[in-house]
């Protein structure tokens, strides 16, 4: 949300994102980005390992991170 408070010329990238994705998505679907969570705290450590202090966001691929509580996993990680 903050790169769309950015002037229109500091932003070309993310301008020609939104508009390829209005074609490949259709109608009324124009958003650069699609915010899947938002957490307090997110302790990301690669692109497949995130974790939010404060809410339920846990993403932790090649881990067996089901048998933890979330607490755990935060004090692990």
């Amino acid at each position: 949300m903050k790169l769309l408070k950015l002037p229109l010329e500091d932003r070309p990238l993310l301008t020609k994102y939104r508009e390829i994705r209005l074609d490949l998505a259709g109608v009324g679907k124009d958003d650069a980005l699609e915010i899947k969570h938002e957490g307090k705290g997110i302790i990301s450590w690669t692109k497949r390992g995130q974790l939010s202090v404060e809410s339920q966001i846990k993403a932790a691929t090649g881990f067996q991170a089901y048998e933890y509580e979330h607490a755990e996993l935060v004090t692990l990680f």
